[in-house]
């Protein structure tokens, strides 16, 4: 490499003074071609729906968060009557994430109960941090998932309820 011109740059030291200004030499860049990429970038995948159905604020913000690191489109439901009002309004998902128990009429089982006689077939994942033997009805394909959960514990369930719709 060539040594080019010398450049002025600043050596600043905090609490030693003014500026001073000292020249370094400056190396010239040899610049090698561009290589072209060659590899193939996979053509994008279309995202998943979930709907996230939670009365508690904190863990719906939290699976959420989660839900969409692991690129996931995330619709949000705070009771089962807002869940089934979003999905009669038009609003699409690819699975259902819903707790056990909520306040209001519809509670998860009835809300897992609902989805399996209009839309069969659609993956629904219920949480609870008590199934006490509550099991949803016998054409309920949903998948339980006990509370607390881990994050990766969550992201395998997500996975093989749409592996295996």
């Amino acid at each position: 490499m060539d040594v080019s011109e010398n450049v002025r740059t600043a050596d600043v030291s905090a609490g030693k003074g003014p500026m001073r200004l000292r020249r370094r030499p400056h190396r010239a860049i040899e610049h090698a071609p561009l290589r072209q990429d060659t590899r193939t970038v996979p053509s994008p995948v279309r995202s998943k729906k979930v709907l996230l159905v939670d009365d508690d604020h904190d863990v719906r913000r939290i699976l959420a968060l989660a839900l969409r690191r692991l690129a996931f489109q995330v619709d949000e439901a705070t009771t089962g009557e807002e869940a089934l009002s979003l999905l009669e309004g038009g609003t699409t998902a690819d699975l259902v994430i819903t707790d056990m128990v909520m306040p209001g009429k519809v509670q998860g089982t009835e809300l897992v109960e609902s989805l399996a006689a209009n839309r069969p077939g659609m993956p629904v994942i219920l949480m609870s941090g008590h199934f006490d033997g509550v099991r949803p009805s016998a054409n309920s394909t949903a998948l339980q998932l006990p509370k607390p959960v881990s994050l990766q514990t969550m992201a395998e369930t997500v996975k093989s309820a749409l592996d295996d719709w």
